[in-house]
């Protein structure tokens, strides 16, 4: 979401004048005229993200390092038919229903707090499923065979090449002393192999309910 900048400073005459400087997210004004520069657009993500929403970059106007790819395939933004603003992720490349986009949370969680899940997704074909899991390694330090446990959040629901909402729930895993958490990502999955997914708008805000 883009808002105007303040306008620019006036020049300092009318003809020939030092250019003015710019307001806040504005242009700077221009010296052959009195008057500063109309203001520039102040680029601001995401700025109707509601208070508590855990992921920094909901709807990816921004890079971000925090999705990846679940397995082997690949997770880029794309300006590709946007549920809202300018871009969305897509998770393509897919050979294996299970793989997809996932977001990793475990920097932004608190562990035993419940948490609400919407998203709004899309495929790349008229009509498939999709899923929401949470993948959570609790383990020792020195520990390297534990493998990661899978815990549903959003039900296998019916999605087309039309946005739709995915809603669920999870609660941030309280890993047990001397276990830590080592990793703690909300997973995409469920659409046929070789089906593009698509996420845009995601909320995860915590819950007292």
């Amino acid at each position: 979401m883009a808002i105007a900048g303040a306008a620019g400073n006036a020049g300092a005459s009318a003809l020939g004048g030092t250019d003015g400087s710019g307001g806040v997210g504005g242009s700077a004004g221009s010296g052959v005229t009195a008057t500063g520069g109309v203001g520039g657009s102040q680029s601001l993500p995401d700025a109707d993200t509601p208070a508590g929403n855990i992921v920094p970059n909901p709807s990816f106007e921004l890079e971000s390092d925090d999705w990846v790819p679940w397995n082997s395939h690949v997770v880029v933004r794309t300006s590709s038919g946007p549920c809202s603003g300018s871009w969305c992720l897509v998770s393509s490349g897919r050979r294996e229903s299970w793989q997809g986009p996932a977001f990793n949370m475990a920097a932004y969680v608190t562990p035993g707090q419940r948490y609400v899940v919407t998203a709004w997704a899309r495929v790349s074909v008229p009509e498939d499923q999709l899923s929401i899991a949470m993948k959570v390694l609790c383990r020792e330090a020195s520990d390297t065979t534990t493998a990661s446990q899978w815990f549903p959040v959003a039900a296998v629901r019916r999605v087309t090449n039309v946005w739709g909402s995915l809603n669920g729930t999870f609660t941030a895993p309280e890993c047990e002393a001397p276990k830590q958490l080592q990793d703690l990502d909300l997973v995409f999955e469920g659409s046929a192999a070789g089906v593009d997914i698509y996420i845009d708008d995601v909320l995860i805000v915590p819950s007292d309910e």
